[in-house]
């Protein structure tokens, strides 16, 4: 479980080496507020809410495509509250990779998430001040574009 999805077919997905983009998201530093925020109170306190650790999971595996083994080993080691089997199936569910998986469609909207879930914007201004609101700011990747990447490559993978 640690090295292969519990769904077969995404292993054949083209993950991206590109460690780049991988430090970004490791340090906050992609763009996109909620995770950036996200990944610096990680790093800070050991701790994130299950809804922040959803996010930066699916936008490591969906958006960057990075491989979810390391990631998810690198997210895990910040963790106060770390568990293996429970960060594992976490991942894989995040990331549409598991028997329980949340379906491959479904793909968080960042911005949408933040608002919902921080409407004032209080816990924005606390991990990531630079952002005046959800909206990305220079993301490492095109949001839309990086979404339909994925979409189109799970669908194939999905139906065959």
């Amino acid at each position: 479980m640690r090295e292969r999805a519990l769904d077969a077919r995404y292993e054949a997905l083209p993950w991206q080496e590109d460690e780049e983009l991988f430090l970004a998201w490791y340090l906050g530093k992609t763009g996109v507020p909620l995770v950036d925020a996200a990944m610096r109170e990680l790093h800070a306190t050991g701790f994130l809410s299950n809804r922040a650790r959803m996010a930066v999971a699916q936008f490591a595996v969906k958006y960057l495509l990075l491989p979810w083994q390391k990631a998810e080993a690198r997210f895990k080691d910040l963790l106060l509250d770390g568990d293996t089997p429970q960060n594992l199936q976490g991942w894989q569910w995040a990331g549409g990779l598991g028997v329980d998986a949340a379906p491959y469609f479904r793909v968080f909207n960042l911005v949408e998430q933040g608002r919902r879930h921080d409407p004032e914007g209080a816990w924005l201004r606390r991990w990531a001040p630079e952002y005046p609101s959800y909206e990305p700011k220079e993301p490492v990747v095109d949001l839309g574009e990086a979404r339909r990447r994925y979409l189109e490559l799970a669908q194939r993978l999905v139906r065959g």
